[in-house]
């Protein structure tokens, strides 16, 4: 793992502050994918059809935007006095753009599954970056809130493949 060297100044002045850097680039990572989540699900609430998944997707709004708040406190917090590497395309790997243009064509039921379909891949993408970063994680609240999404994001990606499965009518 690559130090810079306020960090290395960090690592001589604070052991508990030695490894924000993970934490914070974590947190970057994961708001960005967050806040794309958000814009998403905003979108797809004026055109879902179904009113259990708008009552899903409005539950993902209410506590990705909740989570974004949190993430900003403890970024905010853990990088006083720190610099971060930041990664361009942390937490916006799926080809949203594309994506969203061909969702507005969309309607109905198809619509629905579109959406499920991509905010369950997406949701696996936010699994994908927990697993990546959780060995590293040093602030304990991070590192639980980190768990935490990971379990909520499985579980809705189960509800989303239930509800898909219902609109195909398999």
């Amino acid at each position: 793992m690559k130090f810079h060297k306020v960090y290395l100044m960090l690592l001589i002045l604070s052991s508990s502050l030695a490894f924000a850097g993970t934490d914070v680039q974590f947190l970057e990572e994961m708001t960005m994918h967050h806040q794309q989540a958000v814009h998403m699900a905003t979108m797809a609430d004026k055109k879902l059809s179904s009113s259990q998944i708008k009552k899903m997707n409005r539950k993902i709004m209410k506590d990705q935007k909740k989570d974004i708040s949190r993430m900003a406190k403890w970024k905010k917090a853990l990088s006083a006095g720190t610099t971060t590497a930041k990664d361009k395309d942390a937490g916006m790997n799926m080809p949203m753009d594309m994506s969203m243009t061909e969702m507005n064509n969309l309607k109905g039921k198809d619509f629905d599954a579109k959406y499920l379909e991509m905010m369950s891949a997406h949701h696996g993408q936010a699994v994908s970056m927990v697993q990546k970063y959780l060995a590293d994680l040093s602030n304990p609240n991070i590192k639980s809130f980190a768990e935490k999404t990971a379990k909520t994001q499985e579980s809705e990606i189960e509800k989303m493949s239930k509800m898909k499965k219902d609109i195909s009518g398999q």
